[in-house]
């Protein structure tokens, strides 16, 4: 669990936003980013917002979770928080807003920004200030399985004729608080089918392992693989023990599919 993140002003990057011509000064100003976070969860965003005017202010408040680095974050955020209004928040004073973390599924890195609406002199809401978080923000499944590398020898003394070794490096990692008992696996199939564990042309025998809440493993398999010509995926399985039953979990699939032609995978190692 990486816990709670603090950025004061000064660790933050201020953002431009579009700015109506003849818009009044600012208002309102951002002071400071709060971020609760796990592993694979953005628990809370909490954010503190100062009226920097003489005069009670009204004002909005909201976070967005983007592509990191995008100049624009509102144009397609992955998600947008509902937005916090306050009012009357007296000369001077700050407010500080906590916000919930997203209510879908998120997997992968994301840039959290904060933006803060005033209302003008008739009532309209203009930009006040915007600012990113200085960290990207890293979420991932509660179980996860990715690839590292996969590489492919076709000549070996440990070959049989027509064969290849297949080497797939995997990470596996427990993103929760509990202790797991999981199994991993490797199938080789076209890469349309969607029941590659039933028709795939090679399936590699579950290999099981328990991980403490947190902890992450590196796990490479080898397997002498006699290889049709076609193009193939390359598929790894995570599955969770329940009750001393398997219970899939994921499923991922390296980028690079597996070309055979002649026997031989191309771009393999033509290596002794």
């Amino acid at each position: 669990m990486r816990g709670v993140r603090l950025a004061a002003i000064v660790g933050l990057v201020l953002l431009a936003a579009a700015t109506a011509q003849g818009q009044e000064p600012q208002k309102l100003r951002l002071v400071e980013i709060v971020v609760s976070e796990t592993r694979h969860r953005l628990e809370a965003v909490t954010v503190t917002v100062q009226n920097v005017t003489d005069s009670p202010q009204n004002g909005y408040v909201w976070y967005i979770l983007s592509e990191p680095g995008n100049p624009q974050p509102w144009v397609a955020p992955a998600y947008m928080a509902p937005e916090q209004a306050f009012e009357g928040l007296g000369p001077g004073q700050a407010v500080s807003l906590s916000f919930a973390g997203p209510d879908v599924q998120l997997t992968g890195q994301y840039g959290l920004s904060v933006w803060v609406h005033q209302l003008n002199a008739s009532g309209e809401r203009e930009h006040a200030d915007g600012a990113a978080y200085g960290e990207v923000i890293v979420l991932e499944p509660p179980l996860f399985l990715a690839f590292d590398h996969l590489d492919v020898i076709t000549q070996s003394p440990a070959l049989a004729p027509g064969e290849s070794l297949v080497f797939a490096t995997l990470t596996i990692r427990n993103n929760t608080e509990l202790m797991m008992d999981l199994g991993y696996s490797l199938s080789i199939s076209p890469p349309d089918d969607q029941t590659n564990w039933e028709r795939a042309v090679f399936v590699r025998p579950f290999q099981f392992l328990i991980l403490k809440p947190g902890q992450s493993i590196t796990v490479t398999t080898r397997d002498a693989v006699a290889l049709p010509d076609g193009v193939f995926g390359v598929h790894g399985w995570l599955h969770r023990m329940v009750d001393g039953q398997q219970q899939h979990e994921t499923v991922v699939t390296h980028a690079a599919p597996l070309v055979v032609s002649g026997g031989i995978p191309e771009g393999a190692c033509l290596c002794r």
